[in-house]
């Protein structure tokens, strides 16, 4: 039985059908964007994570101006460490033909023995990785290559520490750590002029005299931590 006032509801209704009909509409519009961008929302976190955990991206990272390599001993007994690697990391001025102001290259070494490194690995978009008894030979990051044509056996004139070096370009690569590229301090990535360098650690380390009388006393300026025991 219908009460009167749900009488008049539907003659109201029935006076509105086109009304009716946009509000609905409007509210269907909205509903489905809203699945839409939460499910993109989803998709893309997914996707982050899995890369960052297929390349084993550190969780956190710990800056020093030097510190010997059998620090690493100490820092690996901290509970909750997973995975522990040390490394040097510097910039250097790069020459670019055609390039009016400087260029920065973050120069970030690779594990000595030649192998990938334990975290933060780099994937090889093109090429392969430098030799390790290369003393000149780099990887170099896809976007900075891309942005000055930079192309596989490529030389690059670099200032480190103070003297001119050749690097040549063996790899185009990427790395979970350097999905945004630019200097500390700039918010916007400048892939013509910032750039990142994978090489050898021998040759980084000896480049900058951080070598110590022991051949297993390497020390380096920079190490990062990994805090995810299920890796």
């Amino acid at each position: 039985m219908l009460t009167p006032l749900d009488l008049k509801l539907l003659r109201d209704i029935s006076r509105m059908k086109g009304q009716v009909m946009a509000v609905a509409l409007v509210m269907a519009c909205g509903l489905a964007m809203m699945i839409m961008t939460r499910s993109l929302i989803l998709t893309l976190e997914g996707t982050r994570d899995a890369y960052y955990q297929s390349h084993r991206m550190a969780d956190v990272f710990g800056s020093l101006k030097r510190a010997p390599l059998s620090l690493r001993k100490r820092l690996v007994e901290i509970p909750g460490i997973a995975a522990l690697e040390m490394r040097v990391v510097r910039d250097a001025v790069l020459d670019l033909p055609g390039v009016l102001e400087p260029c920065t290259g973050h120069l970030v070494s690779l594990p000595e023995d030649g192998s990938a490194p334990l975290l933060n690995q780099v994937f090889l978009r093109r090429g392969r990785m430098p030799r390790p008894d290369a003393r000149r030979e780099a990887v170099v990051s896809e976007a900075f290559a891309e942005a000055n044509h930079l192309m596989l056996g490529d030389s690059v004139q670099a200032i480190i520490n103070g003297r001119r070096d050749q690097l040549m370009i063996t790899g185009i690569g990427l790395s979970p750590e350097f999905v945004f590229e630019a200097r500390a301090g700039e918010t916007l990535p400048d892939n013509k002029r910032f750039g990142v360098f994978w090489m050898n650690y021998r040759a980084l380390a000896a480049a900058y005299n951080w070598r110590c009388c022991m051949p297993c006393q390497w020390p380096i300026p920079s190490c990062f931590l990994v805090w995810r025991p299920s890796w």
